[in-house]
C-alpha cells in the first residue's frame, strides 16, 4: 500500500516526535546519573532517582518498540 504525501508527511511528524520524547527520556536518564553519582547524594535520594529510572526507562522501550517494530 503507498502512502500519499500527506499521509508520509504525518508518518514522518509522528516519528520525529517520538525520537524527540526518547531523547528526552535519556537526558533525563543522564540527568539522574549524575546527581546519583554526587558524593552529596543521599541514600534515599539515589533511591529514588532509581525509580524514575526505571519508570523513565519503560517509556523508552514502548518508544523503542514503536520505531522499530519486531520483524522490520
Amino acid at each position: 500500500m503507498a502512502l500519499d504525501e500527506e499521509e508520509l508527511l504525518e508518518w514522518v511528524r509522528e516519528q520525529d516526535a517520538m525520537l524527540a520524547e526518547l531523547e528526552r527520556l535519556l537526558l533525563l536518564m543522564r540527568g539522574a546519573a549524575e546527581e546519583a553519582a554526587s558524593p552529596w547524594t543521599t541514600a534515599a535520594r539515589r533511591r529514588e532517582l532509581q525509580q524514575d529510572v526505571d519508570a523513565w526507562n519503560r517509556e523508552a522501550a514502548v518508544l523503542y518498540g514503536k520505531l522499530y517494530p519486531p520483524g522490520h
